[in-house]
């Protein structure tokens, strides 16, 4: 997302889809012109705008450098940090977001779609379960990061991040 452009195969395949499925354009500015492009017929889903999702406002000012243009989208003040799937909580919203939209896509794989999406759910919470005692003993440890992407990870795990070095990598 940092620098991407998409090849004329790449555009050709989008073109072709059925289905597209992106984080949204905080992240994925390069796909907004490409994306108003496509057929009609081309379900495109925005993993932002999913339900149950615990969002965080990009941060700004002290330590934390200005931070999304390196995504090709300006993060304005208030605007969404979009490392949304940082967050374990997240990324198991995904999950089952994704689940829907597949069983609404192909309903003769519904039962295959739900079983993964289950199985990796799971996955999941046994991640969360391990990085939490991992984590646990340097929560209060203060950090810096080259980037600031890590908010929603800090957040869930309550760790002490002082700043980003960089605000593009």
């Amino acid at each position: 997302p940092h620098n991407f452009s998409l090849k004329p195969s790449e555009a050709r395949a989008l073109w072709k889809a059925d289905l597209i499925v992106w984080v949204g354009p905080g992240l994925e500015n390069f796909l907004v012109k490409p994306l108003k492009a496509l057929p009609v017929t081309t379900r495109v889903v925005e993993l932002s705008k999913s339900k149950g999702l615990v969002l965080h406002a990009a941060r700004e000012g002290g330590t934390w450098q200005r931070h999304g243009h390196e995504h090709g989208g300006g993060a304005d003040p208030g605007t969404t940090d979009m490392h949304i799937w940082l967050d374990p909580l997240n990324a198991r919203a995904w999950v089952g977001a994704l689940v829907e939209i597949l069983v609404e896509e192909n309903p003769a794989n519904a039962a295959a779609y739900r079983i993964n999406g289950e199985k990796l759910s799971n996955q999941l919470i046994d991640l969360d379960v391990k990085l939490r005692r991992l984590l646990n003993a340097d929560a209060k440890t203060p950090f810096l990061a080259f980037h600031d992407a890590y908010q929603y990870f800090e957040k869930h795990y309550g760790l002490h991040g002082l700043g980003s070095v960089m605000d593009s990598p």
